[in-house]
């Protein structure tokens, strides 16, 4: 949801923080629920990429890494700069996360609307079924393995 400059989109997930934070970080993880990208270590510092459609190539600099705790990074693209901040909190069942992206203005509105939905899915759905796969389907040979 959009509140005032920011994106927030809160979540929780039945992983505990160092699964989910694994997800965010490690690069082949990355680009199968985010996007796909170059370069991604989470050192503060650290510059790296990502193909964002249709904002093409976007520009990254890690600015904070606290496994498995909080992420944040600067994305630049042709919406301007803006921060992307994940908090990751324990709870009994797993790991609740909240993301906030921040740094949108009344120059890049139609942009933040769009970054909203796309956050709603790649947050929700995405970044869900990475950590929650589907179980395999059995076919009917596996169903009658026992008359084998």
């Amino acid at each position: 949801m959009i509140e005032g400059r920011s994106i927030v989109h809160e979540v929780t997930f039945p992983h505990p923080p160092e699964r989910v934070w694994q997800a965010l970080v490690t690069p082949h993880e990355m680009t199968s629920w985010l996007m796909p990208g170059d370069g991604f270590t989470p050192v503060p510092g650290r510059h790296f990429t990502m193909e964002c459609e249709p904002y093409g190539l976007l520009h990254g600099e890690v600015l904070e890494a606290d496994p498995p705790r909080r992420l944040a990074y600067r994305w630049v693209g042709s919406f301007g700069a803006t921060v992307v901040t994940f908090q990751l909190t324990p709870t009994p069942t797993g790991t609740h996360v909240r993301l906030e992206h921040s740094g949108w203005d009344a120059s890049n509105g139609p942009d933040q609307i769009r970054f909203d939905g796309g956050w709603g899915h790649k947050l929700g759905d995405a970044l869900g079924a990475l950590l929650t796969p589907a179980p395999p389907r059995r076919g009917k040979s596996e169903a009658h393995s026992d008359h084998d």
